[in-house]
């Protein structure tokens, strides 16, 4: 058999042969390795030309390394065995986790993940996409660009699968992707102001919900902008023209302004 096995395998011999009193029987078995507590795989069948071919369910054995052996008799009572091995039995799917995920995203993040296998090794990891719920899993890279889904909510998960073709998943973590930037409206401020200035807005965010907002004002025409509170002491701003404006954050780092 191949180096590292799983499920049901196919166990076969070649050349067999006997010219003088003819074959009597061509049985396989197995015994963990080193050990010589052999157990009966099967009787080979014949192929034709010398081979003959029984079956293995490695699901009935521990995982671990195995010796296969080949007996051939003939008519006369004579015998021959052949011996191959350390085979690796490996019924166990790899241990997968997924590092902690935002639980609101945009734009693109990275996705990462930690994957052991004590048996054949692990072979690939990759990372598994779901709207939430729905168990209809596709695949995204670990560099996701999450525009490239609707808004909402959805299930994430690692997969690994190791070198025998096992797979293994990990707990699914759940987020919301959000790249619709929140709405933002400042309220009328009259054209000429003194002492104490009310600021108000409208904000709103229908994705990940808002993280803060806050005022922001200008003398230079909207090069530079400062954060002001409201009420706004007047006083402490020079005589002249300026620009007022909302900033609205969302849980994504996505700004608004107005």
């Amino acid at each position: 058999p191949a180096a590292n096995v799983r499920g049901t395998i196919a166990v076969d011999a070649t050349g067999v042969a006997d010219a003088t009193s003819g074959l009597n029987s061509v049985t396989f078995a197995q015994t963990p390795h080193g050990t010589s507590s052999w157990a009966l795989v099967g009787n080979g069948v014949a192929q034709g030309g010398g081979a003959y071919h029984s079956s293995f369910d490695t699901t009935g054995v521990t995982d671990g390394d195995y010796d296969f052996r080949v007996t051939v008799t003939d008519l006369a009572g004579n015998l021959t065995q052949h011996v191959v091995g350390p085979i690796k039995v490996d019924n166990t799917p790899p241990a997968i986790s997924l590092d902690p995920v935002a639980a609101n995203v945009g734009q693109t993040i990275t996705l990462t993940s930690s994957a052991t296998d004590a048996g054949s090794g692990v072979a690939t990891t990759g990372f598994e996409i779901s709207p939430h719920d729905a168990d209809t899993w596709t695949t995204v890279p670990a560099s996701f660009d999450t525009t490239t889904k609707p808004d909402g909510d959805y299930d994430l998960r690692a997969v690994a699968t190791d070198n025998v073709g096992n797979v293994g998943v990990s707990t699914i973590q759940t987020t919301k992707i959000d790249n619709t930037p929140p709405t933002a409206t400042l309220d009328a401020i009259a054209q000429y102001v003194r002492g104490s200035l009310a600021l108000s807005s409208t904000t709103a965010d229908a994705g990940s919900g808002l993280a803060t907002s806050r005022y922001e004002i200008s003398a230079d025409g909207g090069t530079t902008w400062t954060t002001v509170a409201s009420p706004l002491d007047s006083a402490t701003e020079t005589d002249g023209s300026y620009q007022f404006r909302v900033v609205s954050d969302r849980h994504t780092d996505e700004e608004t302004r107005s």
